[in-house]
């Protein structure tokens, strides 16, 4: 393996990250910013962050305008390198802030797999303007190509490893969230189609194996560019069949990271991109924030097998580090951001949700048919239905902790307009495998009464548990929202 190949990337192939990122940036917060409002207030604005003395100050309705207002400008500055470091810095920022840092006490919960990968491509455009802007060693530079493609690499291995535990090898798994009203563009038409086509199976073992495959290719030079163009195109595709507000466009241009130098992939880029020259300068300040920032990445990069064997022990163990060693992993993977990918398994595709208000006289008007979410705005944007799936794998993740659901379904309630005393009503759909095409069947209600803060469950099929996992799922009993260290029981 070439160690040098693995920390060069070329001016162009650069040039052409920052822009495709930047550009995605704006339409994913264009996409946002109807909606900003009710996902970064808090709860006393009638917003998803929860409620205390500190959001209630800084998280009201003006304070977000002006914030994704300059978060807009930035993503338009990082677009043509204008005040690079300055506008990658205050998106990281807010990135880091509203994806990393609230991610457990708002039910926006970081806006999920969308949230990370845009905080992690904004760490990542800032330390490569820190060292275009700063770095007159090329040490800096070196450091965060290597850092993060090394990351980007173990982020892709662990989804795949997931996928298979959790039931794509068993024909359980992506082919759930196609026929899912919530997540399937085509879901109308292809919830007709045999459930145990062949075609789904293959798709299945087109996903955690082109994972796994392509995150070991990143690795090895000879094949980094192939695997990135392989993935990076799957990931295009996939953005064409599943909502997930620019989610896969920004899991592609991850890719074009791990293209080195020294191959026709790389000269493709060099022909469309011709980047300016530009020669560092700094004084000792600058050149104690590089080598702080070099520091930082070299304990990211030494930690990180151990942080991920820590959640793979905790996770698929089911077991507990040494009570201290817990807590250290624990506030090591919570600072920095640090999950399992979980993305589109069966616990959280394997159902879907209706929305409608009761009326204090027993009248009901529907407020999300998920067949028809696209009529209103609100439904457009995938962090609603990533909202919606928390709330319910709530009941699957911390089975005994009632007063976190309730919590979660109240404030959400909340959100929705009602008349005085009525009260929202949640369809709970199971997708089931039929024998001859998939079958939605309404398995139990959920009856929400924002103003007495209650809940009422009623569950329709006996054999329904709204608590249980689905058949091939690893998922068990946390300790607590952050951590993949199982419940202590007594």
């Amino acid at each position: 393996m070439n160690f040098a190949t693995l920390t060069s990337l070329s001016p162009s192939v650069e040039m052409a990250l920052r822009v495709a990122y930047g550009t995605l940036l704006m339409l994913q917060l264009m996409a946002t910013l109807p909606n900003a409002v009710r996902f970064f207030s808090s709860e006393r604005y009638g917003g998803y962050a929860e409620s205390t003395p500190l959001t209630d100050r800084f998280h009201r309705p003006w304070v977000v305008a002006a914030v994704c207002t300059i978060w807009l400008l930035s993503a338009i500055a990082i677009v043509f390198g204008f005040a690079l470091l300055v506008a990658a810095a205050i998106n990281f920022a807010l990135a880091r802030y509203f994806y990393v840092h609230t991610r457990w006490t708002s039910i926006l919960r970081g806006m999920g797999a969308p949230g990370h990968m845009n905080h992690w491509l904004a760490a990542l455009i800032l330390f490569l303007a820190a060292a275009q802007t700063l770095d007159t060693t090329g040490l800096l530079r070196s450091m965060t190509v290597l850092t993060f493609r090394v990351d980007f690499a173990a982020i892709m291995i662990a989804a795949g490893v997931y996928k298979i535990a959790a039931g794509y090898p068993r024909g359980d798994g992506f082919e759930r969230g196609l026929v899912n009203p919530w997540w399937g563009f085509h879901a109308a038409w292809l919830r007709k189609l045999p459930a145990h086509s062949p075609a789904f199976a293959a798709l299945n073992h087109a996903g955690y194996l082109g994972e796994i495959l392509c995150g070991i290719g990143f690795l090895i030079p000879q094949a980094a560019p192939y695997a990135a163009v392989f993935l990076g195109l799957s990931f295009v595709l996939i953005g064409l069949t599943i909502r997930l507000t620019w989610l896969a466009e920004m899991v592609a241009v991850c890719c074009v990271l791990m293209i080195p130098p020294g191959n026709p992939v790389n000269a493709a880029f060099e022909r469309l991109f011709h980047p300016a020259l530009l020669v560092p300068h700094t004084g000792i300040a600058g050149q104690a924030v590089v080598y702080g920032l070099l520091l930082v990445l070299a304990a990211y990069l030494a930690v990180l097998p151990f942080a991920y064997a820590g959640m793979i022990w905790n996770f698929y163990a089911q077991r507990r580090l040494w009570p201290p060693a817990q807590r250290a992993l624990d506030a090591w993977t919570s600072f920095f951001g640090l999950m399992l990918w979980r993305v589109f398994t069966a616990d959280i595709v394997n159902f879907f949700a209706s929305v409608s208000v009761r009326k204090p006289d027993g009248a009901r008007s529907s407020y999300l048919d998920p067949w028809r979410a696209s009529r209103r705005l609100r439904y457009r944007h995938v962090a609603e239905f990533i909202c919606l799936a928390s709330l319910f794998t709530t009941l699957k993740y911390y089975p005994d902790d009632h007063d976190l659901f309730r919590r979660r379904i109240v404030r959400y309630a909340r959100t929705i307009l009602r008349p005085e005393g009525g009260t929202v009503v949640f369809g709970y759909v199971q997708i089931v495998k039929g024998a001859d095409a998939f079958e939605y069947c309404d398995v139990a209600e959920f009856v929400v009464d924002p103003d007495a803060e209650t809940v009422s469950e009623r569950v329709f099929d006996p054999s329904f548990d709204p608590r249980a996992t689905a058949q091939h799922s690893p998922v068990f009993r946390g300790s607590r929202p952050g951590s993949y260290a199982p419940a202590v029981t007594s």
